[in-house]
């Protein structure tokens, strides 16, 4: 009795084991529940959410604030508002002021641009117009990132 269990539960694991071996696609799942690189850039639809990830992700240099932010730092900012002349009053840290998140998220928003620029050719349904549309759109925004960093950085690659 003992030796037809054990047959039957080497025979059990065996079979278990050929049956998985068979079928990778059971264990090889895209995620279900999220985006990744080997379901995006598939449908027009996926460009549309690529190109408004790269709209998101450029708000660094857009509005006037970042204006008054590098204005108050320089002697206009002297008298007005103390709390916020860190490179006047020689008390500028990495956490003491915005202008590093500037430096930072201008080569995130870069590495955004080129990263739809690449991909966006896999997608062999997208219009030819809109597409090239969407590429001078993103073009536009790279290159105005890296006019305002040459503004007030000077050469920056």
């Amino acid at each position: 009795m003992k030796a037809n269990i054990k047959a039957i539960i080497i025979t059990f694991f065996i079979s278990c084991i050929f049956f998985i071996s068979c079928e990778e696609s059971i264990l090889d799942k895209q995620p279900l529940a999220q985006l990744s690189t080997e379901n995006f850039w598939t449908t027009p639809e996926d460009v549309d959410l690529a190109l408004a990830g790269v709209y998101n992700k450029a708000t660094t240099w857009s509005g006037s604030d970042h204006i008054c932010n590098f204005d108050r730092n320089s002697d206009n900012g002297i008298g007005r508002n103390t709390n916020n002349a860190f490179l006047t009053n020689g008390s500028l840290t990495p956490a003491s002021s915005q202008i590093i998140s500037y430096w930072n998220n201008s080569y995130r928003e870069i590495a955004g641009c080129n990263y739809f620029l690449e991909n966006i050719e896999k997608v062999e349904s997208l219009d030819a117009a809109k597409k090239a549309q969407m590429i001078a759109e993103v073009r536009f925004l790279r290159a105005f990132t890296y006019f305002n960093m040459s503004q007030y950085w000077g050469g920056v690659l």
